[in-house]
This record gives structure tokens, C-alpha cells and sequence, in this order.
């Protein structure tokens, strides 16, 4: 079991240094690498790879792919299309910098896809194994992360049982289970344990805390943080995931977040 942060603690003017620094005051040895052009792209990820790597010792990667447009299970072909270039792309770049994992966005159907629905999901359900194939070549982690808006495909319990059905006979594929996500869908770890069998929840390999309702948000107002960390205690008794990732663009919460989880791992 590995404790790492996000990359986004590079967003707002801090440097690759910055986030080294922190790296070394923690000790952690994991950074999710989250593909946000220009902060982190295909242009500069092997060198700021590279640059940790030659900092921090022993350091693990994983990738998280864009994630704000992409949509494996569009209507638009063209959109489809992208979205598995851009997947594909990101476990290759994984590959070439060493990172053991890609984390990916599933998709979303909106009023459009819902009225073919049948039709989409045959759709996703192949782009999937395309992906998780292609994962696989290269001896990589797939793991697919929930989201909180009500036209993703992985959001609540019951969908983290569905997409199981999808991806059970895959070794190399699971789930990056984004807490704050799970919480903002009007979910719950408890509710998520009492609906998915053991089989689901241990297909959980990686786990996000931050803040609600993503890691994008700046606020050091104590319960907020410690909601998040009280819903990964829980999670925790039951399933053991490989990496525990602090998400924040705040440092203080990540230190906060990184002491909170301490105490229990």
C-alpha cells in the first residue's frame, strides 16, 4: 500500500520544485500524475517525471487521464474517437515514464445517449476492452474513477456493480474510488459497502480524498476534510487498496489529509 498526492499541487504558479519539496517533507513516495494541459501534458510529462525521479527515490507513478470533455460513450463518433486516442495515449506515455497505473474517466450519457441506450453501451463496453487490452500489452494498472455529475456512467453503488459485470474477467482493471465524488452523488461508503459485494469492492485499487466536490476546491474548513477522511476509515475496514492519494491544490489540506491518513494506515 502506497500514500501519494495529486500533481495538481502545481496549479497556481507553483513550480515542479515545490511540489518536490513537499514530496520530501512528507516522505511521500507516490504522485498521481493528472494530464491537465499546460500544467502537465504530453509535452513536459517526461521531464517533470524524470526531475522527480531524480529528486525522490523510489518514487511510483500513476496517470490520470484528462478527464473534463472525454467521453468513451458519446453519440459523436468524433468525440468517441478522441477520447480513446487520448486514453491510449496516456497508458503509452505510462508506459515510457514507468507509471504502474492509468486512471480513466469511463464516459457519460446524456438525454441524447439514453434514448439508444442499448446501442452506446455495446459501444463503451468494447471501447473498454480495447482500452484495458492495450493496458494490459504493457503490464498497466486500468482503473476507472466515479464521478459526482448525474449523466456519468460511474457514479453511485449500484453503477460500481454494473461496470463490475464489465470488467471482471480483467485482471489489470479496477477502480479509482473518488470519495468527495462518491459523497457529492448523494452517496455514501456505508451505502456503497451494504450494495456492492465483496467482488466489487475489492476491485478498488486506488482512493481519493479531498475535498467537496473535488479537488479543485480551496477550503481549510476542518469538516470538510475530516468528512472525507471519516468515509475512507470506513472503506479501509473492508478493502485494501494499492494506492491512497491525497487530492488537493492546497498544500496545508494535503499535509492535513497526509497526517490524518497516517494515523490509521
Amino acid at each position: 500500500m502506497v500514500l501519494g498526492v495529486s500533481s495538481i499541487l502545481l496549479f497556481k504558479q507553483r513550480t515542479v520544485k515545490d511540489l518536490i519539496s513537499l514530496l520530501i517533507e512528507l516522505n511521500i513516495k507516490h504522485v498521481d500524475l493528472f494530464l491537465i494541459p499546460p500544467y502537465l501534458s504530453i509535452d513536459n510529462i517526461d521531464e517533470i517525471a524524470s526531475e522527480i525521479r531524480d529528486a525522490v527515490s523510489d518514487v511510483k507513478f500513476t496517470i490520470k487521464a484528462p478527464s473534463f470533455s472525454e467521453n468513451l460513450a458519446s453519440i459523436l463518433r468524433e468525440i468517441r474517437e478522441t477520447t480513446m486516442r487520448e486514453y491510449i495515449e496516456t497508458i503509452e506515455i505510462a508506459h515510457r515514464v514507468g507509471a504502474l497505473g492509468v486512471i480513466i474517466k469511463p464516459g457519460m450519457m446524456f438525454h441524447t445517449e439514453k434514448k439508444c441506450k442499448d446501442e452506446i453501451l455495446g459501444v463503451f463496453t468494447e471501447s473498454i476492452r480495447k482500452i484495458a487490452d492495450k493496458a494490459s500489452h504493457y503490464g498497466i494498472k486500468l482503473l476507472l474513477e466515479n464521478y459526482y455529475y448525474p449523466y456519468e456512467i460511474l457514479r453511485r453503488a449500484e453503477s460500481f456493480t454494473y461496470i463490475y459485470e464489465l470488467i471482471k474477467d480483467y485482471n489489470n482493471v479496477g477502480f479509482a474510488l473518488n470519495i468527495p465524488h462518491l459523497l457529492e452523488s448523494r452517496s455514501s461508503v456505508d451505502f456503497l459497502i451494504r450494495n456492492c459485494s465483496g467482488d466489487v469492492l475489492n476491485k478498488i485499487e486506488l482512493i481519493y480524498l479531498g475535498l467537496r466536490p473535488s479537488p479543485w476546491e480551496n477550503s481549510t474548513y476542518i469538516q470538510s476534510i475530516t468528512h472525507s477522511y471519516y468515509e475512507f476509515v470506513k472503506i479501509y475496514k473492508v478493502v485494501k487498496p494499492e494506492y491512497i492519494v491525497a487530492a488537493s491544490i492546497d498544500p496545508t489540506i494535503t499535509r492535513l489529509l497526509i497526517d490524518y491518513l497516517r494515523d490509521v494506515l
